[in-house]
């Protein structure tokens, strides 16, 4: 059996910012990225949703594990040569791991809770299904996350696959509801385009069972 994946709080570079009132912040991009680092255990370059790359310069950022990927809220500047054109060099302020892991077989999972969640924003981009959601707790770490293939049907109109996942939500019991924590996940979307044509991902919110459709 696998095991479910908690909700990371882990961050791997957090920068505060100047009391200087006379700091000029810098243009800042603000997303979802992907940190890949290198075999010495640190951030080699961030990757964008659209395939754009950008390496580190002058900046060591450690990881847990070498030649992995982390799925990442990030701050990075791009920064840009003396004629003030950009480069292929950013300068990151924050990288805050979120939840995000292959789909797998139902089966597979220790669990199939489907505790609710509260969805704020959707949105897709070319490698995930990105989402911005809270859950009530008050130990956030004790909540579990996954993502379950629960089955993959054929349409009998285009005869076409279609993947049916579901998100996994395992709250304690003894966990009281005392405020909403607020994070993104996202849902990888490049590994299973061979296995699929299309994928319906069913999440169940505070407000019923929602199910969000997307080509592959």
């Amino acid at each position: 059996m696998l095991k479910l994946f908690m909700l990371s709080g882990f961050i791997l570079l957090s920068a505060a910012c100047s009391d200087d009132e006379e700091y000029t912040y810098p243009s800042v991009v603000t997303e979802l990225v992907d940190a890949v680092s290198n075999a010495e255990k640190t951030i080699a370059y961030i990757r964008r949703d659209n395939g754009d790359l950008f390496y580190m310069k002058d900046q060591r950022i450690g990881a847990s594990a070498a030649d992995s990927t982390y799925r990442c809220l990030s701050m990075y500047e791009v920064l840009k040569d003396e004629n003030g054109k950009a480069t292929q060099y950013a300068k990151v302020y924050q990288l805050k791991n979120i939840f995000s892991s292959f789909p797998v077989a139902s089966d597979r999972l220790k669990s199939h809770e489907h505790s609710p969640v509260q969805v704020f924003s959707t949105w897709q981009s070319e490698r995930y299904f990105n989402m911005y959601f809270g859950f009530l707790t008050t130990s956030v770490a004790s909540h579990l996350f996954a993502f379950s293939i629960d089955s993959t049907t054929v349409s009998a109109t285009t005869g076409k696959k279609i993947m049916h996942v579901s998100l996994i939500h395992q709250r304690p019991p003894t966990d009281p509801e005392s405020y909403t924590q607020k994070s993104y996940l996202s849902l990888p979307l490049y590994n299973v385009k061979d296995k699929a044509d299309s994928l319906f991902f069913l999440v169940n919110t505070s407000d019923g069972e929602k199910q969000y459709k997307m080509g592959l």
